[in-house]
């Protein structure tokens, strides 16, 4: 066997070994969301919370459910990307270079922060500064945004070019 085969061979072996491990926690990720929106139901359902907890628990729920869909981004990515590609999936989801990943990570990880965010602002005390966290977090999401924006960019010129 070449060296290039086995290295090759290696590396498909490393990272389905490594999406296998990141699949299984996207799943245990779900279970877990599915666990705490039972738990924010049966709340709603049987007991008089108010609507702060309400509003915070579900969101937190939704938090969980986000996080255990970017886990299958990076695993189904990481497969198509090294080792074949998916069928069946949609095809905003077909991920064919390690750039197209990236971005589909920033968007789902905005996303996730801004829910985040608004958890905060729900069951804010009045007390607890938020400014500073709300703008440390404006400029981590402008930072992302700025570096997609600057991708879509390079691509269309790329594409221009050919």
């Amino acid at each position: 066997m070449k060296i290039q085969n086995a290295l090759g061979f290696l590396l498909k072996l490393f990272t389905l070994i490594a999406v296998v491990g990141i699949i299984i926690l996207a799943i245990s990720v779900y279970f877990y969301s599915f666990y705490e929106i039972t738990n924010v139901i049966q709340i709603i359902l049987f007991e008089q919370p108010e609507e702060g907890e309400i509003i915070l628990k579900s969101l937190k729920a939704i938090d969980m459910v986000l996080i255990g869909v970017v886990f299958f981004i990076i695993g189904i990515g990481l497969f198509e990307l090294f080792i074949s590609p998916v069928d069946n999936l949609p095809e905003w989801f077909q991920i064919k270079n390690i750039d197209q990943l990236k971005a589909k990570l920033v968007k789902v990880i905005v996303l996730v922060m801004g829910v985040s965010f608004t958890g905060r602002i729900v069951t804010w005390d009045g007390q607890t500064d938020l400014l500073g966290y709300g703008v440390s977090l404006g400029i981590v999401i402008f930072a992302l945004s700025y570096f997609l924006k600057v991708k879509l960019i390079k691509e269309r010129k790329e594409v221009d070019d050919i």
